[in-house]
């Protein structure tokens, strides 16, 4: 029998300084500084696309382990279809290998199949790669026809603002 007695449960608003500590244990986002509780503000409650979701496992109530799902739209054949992304899978390197990826992830799709969402996808790395294939029934895309676009409106002033003149000519 297993020693620990995890508490899975969706993430409320009071969770954030305990998130916020909890993703200390892993190295910030390149891109974003995802462990900062206004990131989780954003994919929780204040994405004007929709409110997304994150799972948690606690133990000895501290934030163990955690999956999100944050809400996206793709236009598939001209038909705008409501999406997720998943993410922010995450496990404390004390308590991985007992279930709890598997555990959240799927807490996460139940939640997206209640919501009425069409497609789920994500972009795991090696680590997760296995478990979501293996434990939860996705598919391998190995050339998935996904494109990121991109419309800087005023980038100058963005750049300018960060002390970067990479645009010498005014």
């Amino acid at each position: 029998m297993d020693k620990y007695n995890f508490s899975i449960r969706k993430l409320t608003r009071e969770d954030f300084d305990k998130i916020v500590e909890f993703r200390k244990n892993f190295a910030p986002s390149p891109v974003l500084k995802s462990n900062e509780a206004d990131i989780y503000k954003w994919k929780c409650f204040d994405n004007p696309l929709g409110e997304g979701w994150i799972w948690i496992a606690e133990y000895e109530n501290k934030i163990v382990s955690t999956a999100s799902m944050t809400i996206k739209y793709f236009k598939v054949l001209g038909t705008l279809v409501t999406s997720a992304e998943t993410g922010d899978t995450f496990t404390h390197p004390d308590y991985q290998r007992k279930g709890l990826f598997t555990r959240l992830c799927r807490s996460t799709k139940e939640e997206a199949i209640q919501k009425g969402i069409n497609f789920i996808y994500g972009f795991p790395n090696n680590n997760s790669l296995p478990g979501y294939i293996k434990h939860l029934d996705y598919l391998q895309l190995n050339r998935p026809a996904l494109y990121y676009l991109a419309r800087p409106l005023n980038l100058k002033n963005v750049l300018k603002s960060k002390g970067i003149n990479f645009f010498p000519i005014n």
